[in-house]
């Protein structure tokens, strides 16, 4: 039977310091990267979720899988084997790696106060956004490397800082400048350009077309 598991990769964030949100740039274009191509046909559903507050999960990087509790031990076999989790363990970015088990229901990974028809659904969409992310990273991050001549595989951690933090600057340069029109508007336009009513934690705001 398949279940949702959770890979998650907790970092290190020290006091009056910024998250190194470069680090999960880095987890994805290598570990998860090398997971999804080893595991994708016993994956049903896919995601990645990125998270950063100051609370017990702190700075967290989480793969969430839907698949059989067999193929997930695999998966987890292949993360403790990786390199990737040996650089974020001998530079000290990794505070702990947690493989937990959730719930058995498509819908057991949305957020419970949604409506079920968006319970169900929103899993499929967001797997679809995860893997438009993978492929960004990887372009983003050949262009980058050719710019600095940083090419992976890479060990040493200064050079993986250098290439991830511009990678994660060129993410967010994108996202900031063009993800209006390329994801919210094309959305939109997919429900009938209607009128949101939208609720971002504590605002609230109409937005009507990108």
């Amino acid at each position: 039977m398949n279940k949702w598991h959770n890979f998650r990769f907790r970092m290190q964030w020290p006091e009056n310091e910024n998250p190194k949100l470069w680090l999960d740039l880095f987890v994805v274009d290598t570990l998860i990267r090398e997971v999804l191509s080893s595991h994708r046909k016993k994956i049903k559903l896919w995601r990645f979720h990125r998270r950063a507050a100051r609370d017990n999960s702190g700075h967290q990087l989480s793969l969430i899988c839907y698949l059989a509790q067999e193929d997930s031990v695999l998966i987890n076999d292949d993360i403790q084997k990786s390199n990737t989790l040996e650089i974020l363990k001998t530079n000290g970015f990794l505070r702990e790696f947690l493989h937990q088990e959730d719930g058995s229901d498509i819908k057991d990974s949305s957020d419970g106060t949604w409506s079920i028809e968006i319970q169900k659904s929103w899993p499929y969409f967001i797997a679809g956004v995860s893997d438009m992310l993978l492929e960004m990273i990887d372009t983003i991050r050949k262009s980058v490397a050719d710019n600095l001549s940083l090419h992976p595989p890479l060990d040493e951690a200064k050079d993986i800082e250098r290439l991830y933090t511009k990678v994660n600057e060129r993410l967010t340069t994108l996202w900031q400048h063009e993800g209006s029109h390329a994801y919210f508007h094309h959305i939109n336009a997919l429900f009938g350009y209607a009128p949101l009513l939208a609720q971002p934690r504590n605002l609230t705001a109409i937005l009507t077309s990108f």
